[in-house]
């Protein structure tokens, strides 16, 4: 059965992203309800481990497979949604490598993403906590 569902998540994956281009938001929804929306712009999907892990240029998401329900593109956040993002992207921000190790404090988003080098990290800005790829 889980593999039933992981192969219908992939299919759908496949399926909905030659219309990519049409919608601004992909939107995640889990089987207790909650929705997550996070925006297409340079939106890599991919699967490990029974993990869903969404990135994009802002930032990325890892959702359980057997706890998605729905995935579905929009034109607009829906109602009640919150929009993955960072808060500000001109603001000071604390990286963390996933060990917890700090890696700095930077004037802005941009300016850590150029010094850093490759990996997955942990983003503080404005009292949020964010995981951003560096590429």
């Amino acid at each position: 059965m889980k593999r039933l569902l992981i192969l219908s998540v992939i299919c759908a994956a496949m399926a909905l992203s030659a219309r990519a281009a049409d919608y601004d938001y992909l939107v995640f929804r889990s089987s207790d309800g909650t929705e997550t929306a996070l925006s297409v712009s340079q939106l890599k999907i991919t699967f490990a481990d029974g993990q869903l892990v969404a990135v994009n240029s802002e930032t990325n998401q890892t959702f359980n497979l057997t706890s998605l329900s729905k995935m579905y593109f929009s034109q607009a956040v829906p109602t009640g949604v919150e929009r993955q993002q960072l808060v500000d992207d001109d603001a000071a921000v604390e990286v963390f490598a996933l060990s917890g190790v700090s890696m700095g404090r930077f004037e802005r988003l941009d300016e850590a993403r150029q010094r850093l080098q490759s990996g997955v990290y942990v983003v503080k800005q404005n009292g949020k906590t964010f995981k951003i790829a560096v590429k």
